[in-house]
């Protein structure tokens, strides 16, 4: 595994990451009228989720493939 230095110019890099700061907005103090494990809170945490899979996605550099 190795770091991909061009990570910037991947737009799954790019995706993850708006998803990643979209799906943050789970962290904060949960307002009274709202429960905790609705079904927009685990729609939140699942868009965090893939958001983070994309992003490490993109910061690791795939392997050439010698054999064509």
């Amino acid at each position: 595994m190795k770091f991909n230095k061009l990570f910037y110019k991947s737009f799954n890099f790019w995706l993850g990451f708006i998803m990643f700061l979209g799906g943050i907005s789970l962290f904060p103090a949960v307002a009274p009228n709202n429960p905790v494990f609705s079904n927009w809170w685990w729609i939140n945490l699942a868009e965090f989720l893939f958001g983070l899979s994309l992003l490490i996605e993109g910061l690791i550099q795939k392997p050439k493939n010698s054999r064509k």
